[in-house]
């Protein structure tokens, strides 16, 4: 069959019926005296699952230990059960079409062995760590979200990181306790220390871009999936047996959770590493978007697109998601590309989320955005920025026009926004604070809840680069004291915008790439924390403590609600400046009534006009904690007008209503 040819039979109205019996269970189900096998695979003309001693031809001792042919379902399944107790066996499947035998991994499979060729039959319990059953209970009561986005190998490999040497880039970095580096946390401990809730990982799945069985400094972002189910290898302290990664990624999680910080997994649904995987041998085209002419669409800008619209591959996203927020306690996802998967799978995704971890709120956001247009079936809709008002509205979106609006446009590395010395951006920016829920805009979110604010990722410039470029200069690891201000006033406005804010580990430090603004496959030395600059930059590293705990105690930041915008009124968003008026009093235990919060970007001095009542600076362009009670009894009361310094935020609070 050609490509079109298979489209037009994955596309027919006999083959979806038959795909609608197809039911839940796939891979390898263990028991101690059997382990049953089920597979979905349809055209194939035969299926076997062959088993062998380890999880690659180069260990001691690798050898197959036989094969056992599959019996076929009506449903395209095929299935067998291989008595015994086959924990720690690892398998494939060898699948026959058109008299042509190609073996694969099971793209269902909870474990493998490294570099994920073959799966590995487990037994899921031997691989929790003790205490794990009691760690299930994470959940984020009246606590306002403050995510900072993380890559596990970047966290821990230098050495000033404090961690050991063995657990260096390792899943088990988080487990270290207690970690300086001249007399300042490092680790965990800092993350603790730095007042976040939730922690999102660059993709921990297995990917294929890093050869597991070499130690060293290779370095990938991990956006390039091979078996979505198993932990990354190369994070582990032994890729070899497929048991230790699982026990150590959950040794991780275990970790965060103890110190009070949930997990974001970052997860990528929306293309493969290959096209001639375990999806394309098992089932040729059908994981994969056409073009009319049969092609494969590419909006992903790496080969392919996943097509979460038909059946299976839907069905596929919303098991692997539930499995990962069962089996490891995941506290919510970062959907990779959002844009390239549909609204109704998105949105059953969020419903199944709802209905089965319903001890926690688990988080749902992504990339409202494609890489290139998708070849989206007809009658669905993609899940981009666009349509938000289309998701469920517990599900998120990031918010580049706030990102572009703060510090200016990703895809041009000179052009400035608000902070930086952009002009006539303030209207964006009091929008940005109302989380675009403001009407009249390209994009209609339904609530603040669906707006994820941000100024930094792993993508495009780091924060401190791209201030760097926009003021003209070319060192990047200079400490000055104009780029201290913006990076300030740019964190403080993603800190008081309506919404969730996140940010980039590092970010609060100054983190530089070198100007490296695509570093995913650039040295680890590039893209590691420096710990050092966590030393160097500590004044800026108080500045975002204090913001993150000063958001924490004003009630109103916790309400995301469309009602919630009753409760600001934006007084000025022109000359450099936008002004907003907050009524806290409505929330429990308001000891602020009303919260006034300036942001200036102007170059010289200025006055700021108060509103009606006495009012204490709880915060301003040179620290964030004037709030502190200690500093409050001491801190005269000011009303009327004060001086306002050149790029600065302040935050005021009043016990008075008016």
């Amino acid at each position: 069959m050609t490509p079109f040819e298979y489209k037009q039979f994955y596309e027919s109205e006999e083959f979806r019926r038959i795909c609608a019996g197809a039911g839940e269970k796939w891979g390898a189900e263990y028991q101690k005296d059997r382990t049953v096998f089920r597979v979905w695979a349809p055209l194939a003309d035969t299926v076997s699952v062959c088993l062998y001693q380890t999880g690659t031809d180069k260990e001691d001792g690798a050898k197959c230990l036989g094969s056992k042919e599959m019996s076929r379902e009506e449903s395209y399944a095929f299935s067998c059960t291989v008595e015994g107790n086959l924990e720690g066996v690892y398998y494939t499947y060898a699948v026959e079409r058109d008299k042509e035998i190609r073996e694969c991994a099971d793209p269902y499979a909870k474990a493998c062995g490294a570099n994920g060729h073959r799966s590995m039959v487990v037994d899921l319990a031997s691989t929790n760590p003790k205490g794990w059953e009691a760690d299930k209970n994470w959940s984020q009561k009246n606590k306002d979200t403050v995510i900072c986005e993380l890559h596990i190998k970047d966290f821990s490999w230098q050495e000033e990181s404090g961690i050991s040497r063995r657990h260096r880039g390792k899943y088990l970095a988080f487990t270290e306790k207690a970690t300086f580096f001249e007399g300042h946390t490092t680790g965990v401990s800092y993350l603790r220390e730095l007042g976040i809730t939730h922690v999102q990982l660059l993709p921990f799945f297995d990917y294929a871009s890093v050869d597991e069985t070499e130690e060293g400094p290779a370095f990938n972002w991990g956006y390039d999936p091979m078996n979505y189910n198993v932990p990354e290898g190369s994070y582990s302290t032994n890729p070899y047996d497929g048991h230790v990664r699982i026990r150590e990624c959950k040794e991780m999680i275990k970790a965060l959770h103890e110190a009070g910080i949930a997990v974001v997994m970052d997860v990528v649904y929306n293309h493969t590493y290959r096209t001639d995987g375990a999806f394309q041998v098992l089932a040729p085209y059908y994981y994969y978007r056409q073009t009319e002419e049969g092609t494969l669409s590419d909006g992903s800008a790496c080969g392919n697109e996943v097509a979460s619209e038909r059946l299976m591959a839907g069905k596929f996203i919303r098991q692997s998601v539930l499995y990962w927020a069962e089996e490891y306690h995941i506290d919510g996802f970062r959907f990779d590309l959002m844009g390239l998967h549909d609204t109704c799978t998105m949105n059953e995704i969020r419903q199944e989320l709802d209905k089965r971890i319903c001890h926690k709120h688990v988080l749902m956001y992504g990339e409202p955005w494609t890489a290139r247009p998708p070849a989206i079936e007809e009658g669905y809709f993609p899940a981009v920025k666009a349509n938000v008002d289309k998701l469920d509205d517990k599900i998120a979106i990031f918010n580049d026009s706030t990102r572009d609006a703060v510090k200016g446009s990703v895809f041009y590395g000179e052009s400035p926004g608000f902070v930086n010395g952009g002009k006539d951006m303030e209207k964006k920016i009091a929008s940005s604070v109302l989380a675009w829920c403001n009407k009249g805009h390209d994009f209609s979110p339904q609530s603040p809840a669906q707006s994820i604010n941000y100024v930094s990722v792993h993508d495009n410039d780091t924060l401190w680069d791209k201030l760097v470029k926009t003021a003209g200069r070319d060192d990047f690891h200079i400490k000055d004291s104009r780029l201290l201000k913006e990076n300030k006033l740019a964190a403080g406005i993603i800190m008081t915008c309506m919404g969730t804010p996140l940010f980039q580990a590092g970010e609060e430090f100054g983190r530089t790439k070198g100007g490296d603004d695509n570093s995913y496959q650039s040295p680890v030395e590039i893209n590691c924390l420096d710990w050092k600059r966590r030393v160097a930059f500590n004044d800026l590293v108080e500045y975002y403590k204090g913001l993150i705990a000063l958001r924490a105690k004003i009630g109103f930041f916790r309400d995301k609600s469309m009602e919630a915008l009753s409760h600001i009124q934006v007084l000025k968003a022109e000359g450099d400046m936008v002004n907003l008026l907050i009524d806290n009093a409505p929330y429990p235990k308001a000891v602020y009534k009303r919260i006034f919060i300036s942001y200036y970007a102007g170059e010289e001095e200025t006055i700021l006009l108060l509103p009606k009542g006495k009012w204490h600076v709880l915060a301003d362009g040179n620290s964030s904690f004037k709030w502190k009670k200690h500093v409050w009894e001491r801190t005269k009361k000011v009303s009327g007008q004060m001086q306002m310094k050149p790029v600065s935020l302040y935050i005021l609070g009043s016990s008075e209503i008016e």
